[in-house]
């Protein structure tokens, strides 16, 4: 026959999911294993801590459980091992604190992590839920601690060590009978909990700073890139002047020739004019940015023997954010080009169309079959520092725009697709 204390925690429990759920979205924000899986494996979740409770009310058991299901649970989310360690800790510790504090200040008995738990208050159980719930309302303003930036190994380190070691002095001051009282015992408790909050906001402090330093970094990459086009806009405007130069001077030379009665030669000149090997326009679609950095981008694969396949249809009064555009495709560019380095098949092909207030790009390349990827991740260059920044920043670019940057990809073949809302033409 269940007790009225089990069979609230057993409804409780429900809640207590949910603030789980809730502390693992302060931490991470994107799913990766998809909705239906995320909520299966709460649901799971649910049913291994209620069980784990009814087999063996015993902490050490119990928070041995709690660790291991808390870092199955970020497996959900895209994020480096060492941000779902982190997460983990932080998050259960902070739960923790809270129901010990509660259990020493709602009961009396003599503490152990390795005999089962007396404890049996069910006010106890719910102030327990509604602190924790609190808790989560609290720390879920924190928003940079959301981002997935990489951070040095110090840091990291660091933040571990505190979240071990204030778990480590929790059970030794739980586990301890020499303590003097329960008073004593729950100001230890509500120490740790301090600690751990007190980490938790230097942690979204740390993810803030170098989350701007980052974007500081990108910006740097973005302003070279800018400066880059300005000086292929500079070459083509000195391309310019130079061909109206030598056109007048071939236009003479012909005069001089047909005026001399010279056809024979002035055709010759004429044919060799035509047989020149001038610089080469890929595209010519009326807009500049576009215009600009498909032809720059595009000479380096003409020097690899590739012919690509451009398709641009879009209008010539479009208004494109320039430098977000000049963001994505030099990069999304750049990432093909160095795919097709590897590649058997050189296949390139380069599409852009405006459809119902939107302009879609689409670059399509082959490569060699290989991807890399870590933690959810795509590298888009292998065994180089700094891979996947070029996907990143398109992305990042692209969602400036309001709009987004999907990628699909065979044994042979990788597209990157771009939707960018812009004004009405």
């Amino acid at each position: 026959m269940l007790t009225l204390y089990e069979i609230t925690y057993a409804v409780t429990n429900i809640l207590g999911t949910y603030i789980v759920f809730k502390i693992m979205r302060v931490f991470f924000e994107d799913v990766y294993t998809g909705r239906k899986t995320e909520f299966l494996s709460y649901a799971g979740y649910y049913a291994i801590s209620t069980a784990a409770f009814f087999l063996a009310r015993i902490p050490a058991v119990m928070i041995g459980v709690n660790m291991v299901l808390f870092s199955c649970l970020t497996l959900n989310y895209k994020a480096t091992v060492k941000k779902r360690l982190v997460s983990a800790l932080l998050g259960y510790m902070i739960l923790m604190c809270i129901e010990g504090a509660v259990v020493m200040l709602t009961d009396s008995f003599t503490p152990s992590f390795v005999e089962n738990s007396p404890y049996e208050s069910v006010m106890g159980l719910l102030i327990i839920r509604v602190l924790s719930l609190l808790a989560v309302s609290v720390i879920a303003g924190l928003k940079n601690v959301r981002k997935d930036i990489p951070v040095p190994n110090f840091y990291w380190a660091s933040m571990v060590l505190i979240s071990a070691g204030s778990m480590y002095l929790y059970v030794a001051f739980f586990n301890n009978n020499h303590i003097a009282s329960q008073f004593e015992l729950t100001a230890v408790i509500v120490t740790v909990l301090v600690i751990n909050m007190v980490t938790l906001l230097i942690y979204d402090n740390l993810y803030k700073a170098f989350s701007e330093r980052s974007v500081e970094l990108i910006r740097q990459q973005q302003i070279a890139a800018y400066e880059n086009q300005m000086n292929l806009m500079r070459e083509s405007l000195s391309g310019t002047q130079k061909e109206r130069h030598d056109k007048k001077n071939h236009m003479i030379a012909l005069r001089e020739l047909c005026a001399g009665g010279r056809a024979e030669e002035a055709g010759e000149y004429i044919n060799r004019l035509l047989s020149e090997d001038d610089k080469k326009e890929f595209v010519d679609s009326g807009n500049n940015v576009l215009d600009s950095i498909i032809n720059f981008k595009m000479a380096k694969a003409a020097g690899m023997g590739v012919t690509p396949d451009i398709d641009i249809a879009v209008p010539q009064s479009m208004k494109l954010p320039d430098y977000e555009v000049t963001e994505i495709l030099g990069n999304l560019l750049d990432n093909a080009l160095t795919a097709l380095e590897t590649a058997e098949v050189k296949c390139l092909g380069i599409r852009a169309r405006y459809v119902k207030g939107n302009v879609v790009f689409s670059i399509v390349n082959s490569y060699d079959g290989r991807l890399s990827e870590k933690d959810g991740k795509l590298l888009s260059l292998k065994n180089e520092e700094g891979h996947g920044l070029g996907l990143t920043i398109a992305n990042d670019a692209a969602e400036k725009t309001c709009g987004y940057l999907n990628v699909r990809y065979d044994e042979s073949k990788f597209e990157a697709k771009v939707i960018i809302p812009v004004p009405d033409v």
